[in-house]
């Protein structure tokens, strides 16, 4: 197995489960967090099959509100992709591997994440990415890549908008320590592509249709975003 192929993530669910109950208590308190829409995690919770949570990424502390948000029975069901550089060291790989994440290297076309990505749905899991690719330097929401587009249409799963707004203001890239900011977390209804294409007079893009979730995320986070070219 190369350094690529790695095995298909599986969380500790006893850890997940400590990790959610102490990391819920620091941010209820330190960034006054604030679910809305929870009931739609538990409808996804419900549902016979995985979903692609979608969100924006303004901030490290991004990932660790909306897990908070969605629960530890969420998480357990999920996997999401993060830079390779936190998989090089023991400690931080340790615990990305633990919560479900899996490695993914942003400067090349990383095929076996996107076998990864794909068995990890083919199983009936889940997945949650930022389709931005990195975080915003200005509050903004980037661009959409529209690679979970295609992927979502291929294994025929909905797309689960996900928008969270004050982790910028609490900690924006290159901040060392989070400020004890409001962070609210919105869940949006389920989208599914298909019955949407259906329903357009020309069968969109999937640019177009990265487009349209990027702006529901917006929307959800209460943000803007650059112009999507």
């Amino acid at each position: 197995m190369t350094r690529q192929e790695e095995k298909t993530p599986q969380p500790n669910k006893l850890f997940v489960r400590l990790f959610i109950f102490v990391l819920r208590i620091f941010c209820k308190l330190y960034f006054r967090l604030e679910c809305v829409g929870c009931e739609r995690v538990r409808q996804v919770l419900q549902l016979d099959g995985p979903v692609i949570a979608v969100m924006n990424h303004a901030s490290s502390l991004d990932p660790a509100v909306a897990g908070v948000c969605t629960g530890a029975e969420f998480v357990c069901r999920a996997s999401a992709p993060g830079k390779r550089e936190l998989f090089d060291d023991w400690k931080t790989g340790w615990l990305m591997r633990a919560l479900g994440f899996f490695p993914v290297d942003r400067d090349i076309l990383d095929l076996a994440v996107v076998r990864t990505m794909f068995r990890i749905l083919r199983s009936g899991r889940g997945i949650g990415i930022a389709p931005e690719g990195t975080r915003t330097l200005t509050g903004e929401m980037l661009p959409y890549k529209s690679g979970f587009v295609k992927l979502a249409l291929k294994v025929d799963v909905p797309i689960f908008p996900v928008g969270i707004e004050g982790t910028f203001e609490a900690m924006p890239k290159g901040a060392y320590f989070p400020r004890p900011r409001k962070v609210i977390v919105r869940f949006g209804e389920l989208i599914d592509l298909k019955s949407y294409i259906a329903e357009q007079p020309e069968r969109p893009t999937d640019d177009e249709l990265a487009e349209m979730i990027r702006q529901e995320v917006i929307r959800l986070s209460g943000g803007t975003g650059h112009t999507a070219e």
